[in-house]
């Protein structure tokens, strides 16, 4: 700096701290508002109403869970309708059965919310708006990689079908 001063030098205390104006937004208003949660239940039937308990504590509206272990099961109760996807039968000899998809909805903000499509390793909900749906997929990951790969391309599929609808 030739024989000057910095900032620094001379005030001994690092950089001056840069300051900027914030800049007003216009104010967008919103319609509404999804809580949602996802749940790895690893087997939902004995822990319903726990769930509706939480979900009613935080104003959750949709809720995705995998490895429900349910297989044509009954799960709705308390205003909250449970709508399955994939189930597979118990294997031989077991208590219950393996994987399984499915969400639990509120049925006062929700009415019209229904599964549109269920395969292997996921499934996809339609909830109803006035203007435009709203599609939310819930899915199980498996443990071996060529399964993860097929549940992969499951929910990436479903991406491009659902995207713009």
């Amino acid at each position: 700096m030739c024989g000057q001063k910095s900032y620094l030098d001379v005030q001994g205390r690092g950089a001056k701290p840069i300051r900027r104006k914030r800049r007003r937004r216009a104010s967008q208003k919103a319609q509404a508002v999804l809580v949602s949660m996802f749940w790895n239940a690893r087997g939902l039937a004995d822990q319903v109403d726990e769930a509706i308990d939480y979900m009613q504590a935080k104003s959750i509206t949709v809720a995705a869970f995998c490895e429900s272990k349910t297989f044509g099961e009954e799960l709705s109760r308390r205003g909250y309708s449970w709508h399955a996807g994939p189930e597979t039968l118990p294997k031989r000899g077991a208590k219950l059965p393996r994987m399984g998809v499915g969400f639990l909805v509120h049925d006062a903000t929700h009415p019209n919310a229904e599964v549109v499509e269920k395969e292997s390793y996921s499934a996809w909900l339609r909830l109803k708006g006035d203007s435009q749906d709203l599609y939310v997929c819930g899915a199980y990951a498996p443990v071996y990689e060529a399964q993860k790969m097929k549940a992969l391309k499951e929910i990436l599929d479903g991406c491009g079908r659902y995207r713009n609808k």
